[in-house]
């Protein structure tokens, strides 16, 4: 387009040009023959331009003007067909180049021209033609080259713009000598601009025979690309021979009008007349314009017309899927980009059938093929929400979308750039209250092409809501866009409101699944330690059953009451006093039983107070075992005073023992080692005991027994009687480790092969 304005700025500044310099007795009106000749061109090309052009600009809408009766939506509003201006450059050129010759006829038939004398052979030259000729030779070369095939140079596809530069600047030059002959002061100047201009003349001689010669090894091909590739060569060659015949033909009847005169005899009064050489130039360049205007529009019929170059590609693209596209749940879009801006975009029908089907008949939705939508530029460019809902969306701010339904048995036939086969579609239609159910999805759909265009990636997955139904629920929509390239892309738009809803009513069982089994979890826990409790209280009263049971003994052997000693009464005491402690240790636990649960949700926040280590390690608590049997050592002794959650601690040492009593050797010692290194912050706690029954096989598996020991359920020590005031559901390790993690720190037990050390480690502040 910026070229074409270049040379009609040439064409106008050249006119001004041969005024100035032309003598002024030179300027004078045409009149006689050579002034009809110019008329009968006129005319003839007039006539010509108007019968070719002007169906074909009144059909691609050049100006912007719809047809009465035609897309005109009832809101008076004006309707966007398949573009506002699909003139391809190679026909605007076209136009130029025709625009240029009548133009040019017309000067010279209603306004003076300048016409000199060429000083050599004695004929008639008028400057005005040559002003017309000079930028036209160059420009329709450039065409004609600009037209062919790009060239692969290994990234992309481009043309060698030197080159062509290069023959139209020869083209013009070989021209411009013709408007430089009647200012030649001498033969030999005349002789040497001679020469240049057909030197110059010859470069379009030698470039055809390249081409030709290059089109010779092309093939056709099979893919829409390939055939647009060849047509273009075919046509470029086919304008340069037109080219190169016709130009070849004026060089020809130059001389021979020319300078005819000069070899024949009076006779032949047609060479000897002055209008000669106007006779010849309206001719030739009659037929020039006419042969180079109906190659230009078979050009732009055949490759650059952007209308039909996405009509071929839509249907390339939609045979190559047809089967998917027939047969496939999924919508399948494929949108092309035009030069315009605009998109055009042919859909499956399946996303709008459920609308199509309370419009018309099965039998007619079943015969669909495909739903063309027509975007304009502004259109693909707005922003959009990842929402459709006509609530959201005012009337004035509802997009123009040209559709239209297309038939298996028409697709083939289909023209997009026939304006007649487009009905518009103008928003949402309210009867009422109710809505245009063809409407919604015709927006909803609108919005996801713009969303996918509006995306520079190769490929692009995203979700998209759209409420199609009067209950005002929305439909969840997966789109994924891949891109083939950078004017074309397919969509692919899957209803997944369906997965969605299964997906939420997995979750929820999920969930109700989880807390039942932490549920679960939390009353073990619960139950585990309440049972440790009540059999620690249990243990004490047969304590206390045993002393009173000596006493009355001795009372009824005697037969009176008992001395009952200082030591007696200290144990007696002592016994009731932890009977009390342990009572009380299982209300707290029964009372904590939301601690038991945040433990085993892990959301459990140790509670940090501080805490007397050394009594609730040398303290037996209800073991059932001899208080000759344990033994503390500290480091340092006493060990201070540490800030740590004291039911977490007292859950780990009293799992720990009672783990130690149960499996070890029965009645075997138990020692406890606590260390505290204050520089570190750590408290390090190991209780040792000896084999006991089934060590040997715990022996045996290595590091695997001590990872199991801490599973949840599991309990190593299947063979060994427990007796039968206690028993083992293989909690204890489990409980712990969870207690130990949440202090921050960790247990680990080693089976060796002359005992059992079971080691906590835990940061404490003191």
């Amino acid at each position: 387009f910026k070229t074409a304005y270049y040379v009609i700025g040439l064409w106008l500044g050249l006119i001004c040009f041969s005024y100035c310099i032309a003598p002024r007795d030179s300027i004078q009106w045409l009149t006689g023959t050579e002034r009809n000749a110019c008329l009968v061109e006129l005319s003839i090309l007039s006539t010509a331009v108007t019968m070719k052009h002007g169906p074909l600009l009144w059909e691609i809408n050049l100006m912007d003007f719809t047809p009465s009766g035609r897309g005109t939506p009832k809101s008076g509003r004006r309707s966007y067909l398949i573009s506002s201006s699909r003139a391809s450059g190679i026909l605007v050129g076209g136009l130029v180049v025709q625009f240029i010759a009548i133009v040019t006829v017309v000067i010279m038939v209603a306004f003076p021209v300048p016409v000199m004398i060429d000083p050599v052979l004695g004929s008639r030259v008028h400057l005005i033609r040559w002003c017309e000729w000079t930028p036209l030779a160059g420009f329709m070369t450039l065409m004609t080259e600009c037209i062919d095939a790009p060239i692969y140079n290994g990234s992309r596809l481009t043309h060698d713009w030197k080159a062509k530069f290069f023959l139209a600047a020869n083209e013009s030059l070989s021209t411009l000598c013709g408007l430089f002959f009647p200012f030649c002061p001498n033969a030999f100047t005349w002789y040497v601009v001679m020469i240049i201009s057909c030197v110059t003349y010859t470069v379009i001689l030698f470039r055809y025979y390249q081409k030709k010669k290059a089109f010779e090894k092309l093939s056709r091909g099979s893919s829409v690309d390939e055939i647009e590739l060849y047509d273009r060569s075919r046509m470029s060659l086919a304008l340069h021979g037109m080219c190169c015949f016709i130009w070849t033909g004026i060089t020809i009847m130059y001389f021979v009008s020319n300078a005819g005169h000069l070899v024949v005899p009076k006779s032949w009064s047609l060479f000897h007349d002055p209008a000669a050489t106007m006779l010849e130039e309206c001719f030739m360049d009659l037929v020039a314009k006419i042969l180079y205007m109906a190659l230009i529009i078979e050009a732009h019929y055949a490759a650059f017309d952007e209308a039909k170059r996405a009509n071929r590609r839509l249907a390339e693209l939609k045979n190559t899927m047809s089967v998917v596209w027939e047969s496939s749940s999924d919508t399948i879009a494929i949108s092309v980009r035009k030069i315009s801006g605009s998109v055009t975009s042919m859909v499956s029908p399946s996303f709008f059938r459920p609308a199509l089907v309370s419009t018309i008949n099965r039998t007619a939705v079943d015969q669909i093929s495909a739903i063309v939508l027509e975007l304009q530029h502004s259109e693909v460019q707005k922003k959009r929400g990842s929402l459709t809902s006509s609530t959201r969306i005012m009337p004035q701010n509802l997009p123009h979308v040209a559709l239209r339904i297309i038939e298996k048995a028409d697709f083939a036939g289909v023209d997009l750039h026939n304006s007649s086969d487009i009905e518009t579609f103008d928003g949402i239609v309210r009867n009422g209250d109710k809505l245009d159910p063809m409407g919604l999805r015709v927006l909803a759909f609108t919005d996801m092409l713009s969303r996918a265009w509006q995306s520079n990636c190769d490929e692009l997955v995203f979700e998209h809501d759209a409420v199609l139904h009067e209950d005002g629920l929305p439909t969840k929509f997966e789109v994924k866009v891949t891109r083939l390239e950078e004017n074309a892309v397919v969509v692919v738009v899957r209803d997944v409101s369906e997965r969605y809803r299964r997906f939420e009513a997995e979750k929820r069982f999920v969930f109700e699944t989880t807390a039942r089994q932490k549920d679960a979890e939390a009353n073990r826990f619960t139950r585990h330690e309440v049972k440790n409790g009540l059999l620690a209280a249990i243990e004490i009263c047969g304590n206390i059953r045993e002393q009173f049971s000596e006493d009355f003994n001795s009372l009824q052997k005697d037969d009176k009451l008992p001395t009952i000693t200082e030591q007696s009464l200290s144990t007696r005491i002592e016994h009731v006093s932890e009977l009390d402690r342990t009572l009380h240790e299982v209300l707290d636990i029964v009372l904590a039983e939301t601690m038991a649960r945040d433990v085993i949700h892990e959301m459990y926040v140790p509670r940090m107070q501080r805490v007397d280590v050394n009594y609730i390690l040398s303290h037996m608590r209800g073991f059932k075992a001899s208080s000759k049997q344990f033994s503390l050592k500290c480091s340092p002794s006493p060990m201070p005073i540490l800030l740590t959650d004291q039911g977490l601690f007292k859950c780990i040492h009293g799992n720990a023992i009672r783990n130690a009593i149960k499996y070890g050797e029965k009645g075997g010692p138990i020692r406890t080692e606590a260390t505290y290194n204050a520089e570190t912050g750590w408290f390090e706690m190991h209780i040792i005991n000896l084999p006991g029954p089934g060590h040997a096989q715990l022996v045996a598996m290595g590091d695997r027994a001590s990872e199991l020991v801490f599973s949840h359920s599991t309990r190593l020590h299947k063979d060994v009687d427990l007796g039968q005031n206690s028993h083992s559901a293989g909690d204890g390790a489990w409980i712990m480790h969870k207690c130990a993690t949440i202090l921050g720190g960790s247990v680990q037990i080693n089976f060796e092969d002359d005992r059992t050390v079971f080691v906590f480690r835990a940061p404490c502040k003191v």
